[in-house]
């Protein structure tokens, strides 16, 4: 947690054309995700929707916890922000640059001691390319603090350094997007939501913007924000994250009179989220049941791997959940349209014959019943009793 009273808010960001471009909504809430206490020096923060919604206020207004994903979606994809669920955090990729942290020696000192104990391999790809881009502050003097200061530095960079390549070699990328199943576009909800927003980028510093790294992978409000030009995203195999996803509908027509049920919403199609590979390059052509050592590589690809098995677990529970709820709402509402049952779907007059809501079906079955009790009436009074008797006998 960051010690100061402030942010730092450039000057350059708000006479660069990419952070400019960028609509109100996500400028504002980038300057807050800033402007938080709970930030550190590496840039990174726990996820609270609640104090940023709070932050984030129009008036007597809150935005909606999925207008903030949304926004952190695009910005991500822009690399301005980077957001990790499983650790619960979010991080301002150049957050230590901005703050000039390489310039003092001591602040880098305990951002480098952050990034030598950090558990995110997303968040470790990300800072192993920042740091790339950084140099050990030069620490002046002969005295026993300047020595062991310089020492310290010296150190820690190299150990922050091989933590970050470690931790973050034979992670997937492109990353997979937070949040999924959040549509990054602009928000169109109701009066209690701020107005619509689309990305925002960081404040990029003077002479770092350049080119986006290929075309933006949805359409925007303005012209597509690069971000920091330095080739970060380059670096990070130019990673753009788009993974457009099909909405996951339920067919909600009856099938026929019985109102069949609906056919379930399908899960993920593989085109959009295909399955990772369970094991790094190294091991991966080895067979299925063969031993393999303890490798921190194969063990990234696993989670990534147990990550998209519960995405299609979840997706493929809440398709059924859908098309169930589907069904019973078919079915209710085919029985208050129907005047042949009562409020529980039975004929009038039964307790165990399921109405099927169709009068021409109940017109015959009524003409038949009608013809049935006919017969047996005709049956009873032309058939002498003495005679049915002896045939009975």
């Amino acid at each position: 947690m960051t010690t100061r009273e402030y942010a730092k808010n450039l000057f350059s960001q708000w006479s660069d054309e990419d952070f400019c471009d960028q609509p109100i909504f996500d400028k504002l809430f980038f300057q807050v995700l800033n402007g938080q206490r709970a930030v550190n020096a590496a840039g990174i923060q726990p996820i609270n929707f609640t104090r940023w919604r709070k932050a984030m206020r129009d008036g007597d207004r809150l935005p909606a916890v999925e207008d903030l994903q949304a926004a952190l979606v695009r910005m991500e994809r822009r690399g301005y922000v980077f957001t990790d669920e499983d650790a619960g955090e979010v991080l301002i990729r150049s957050r230590i640059r901005r703050d000039e942290l390489d310039k003092q020696p001591t602040m880098f000192l305990a951002a480098l001691r952050i990034l030598a104990v950090i558990d995110s391999p997303k968040f470790a790809a990300v800072l192993a390319t920042e740091l790339n881009r950084m140099d050990v502050p030069d620490v002046k003097g002969d005295k026993d603090y300047a020595k062991r200061l310089r020492d310290s530095l010296n150190q820690t960079y190299v150990t922050a350094r091989t933590h970050l390549k470690t931790l973050a070699d034979g992670y997937p990328q492109p990353f997979p997007e937070p949040f999924e199943g959040v549509t990054p576009g602009p928000s169109h909800g109701p009066s209690t939501r701020p107005s619509p927003g689309g990305s925002a980028g960081p404040s990029p510093r003077p002479g770092e913007t350049g080119p986006t790294p290929g075309p933006s992978p949805r359409p925007t409000q303005g012209p597509s924000g690069s971000g920091s030009g330095s080739g970060s995203l380059t670096s990070l195999g130019g990673y753009v994250g788009e993974r457009a996803r099909a909405a996951e509908t339920a067919d909600t027509e009856p099938n026929g009179p019985r109102n069949d049920p609906p056919i379930a919403a399908a899960p993920p199609d593989d085109t959009d989220d295909p399955e990772p590979p369970r094991r790094c390059k190294t091991h991966r052509a080895l067979p299925a049941d063969a031993e393999i050592p303890d490798c921190p590589h194969c063990g990234h690809f696993r989670k990534a791997h147990e990550r998209w098995t519960e995405r299609h677990r979840t997706a493929h529970a809440q398709a059924q959940s859908a098309a169930a709820h589907a069904r019973a709402a078919l079915i209710a509402e085919a029985i208050h349209a129907c005047d042949l049952c009562d409020p529980d779907g039975y004929v009038h007059g039964s307790t165990h014959i399921v109405c099927n809501h169709n009068p021409a079906q109940a017109d015959t079955n009524a003409r038949g019943m009608a013809a049935v009790r006919a017969a047996l009436t005709t049956r009873t009074t032309t058939t002498d009793p003495a005679e049915e008797a002896q045939a009975d006998a």
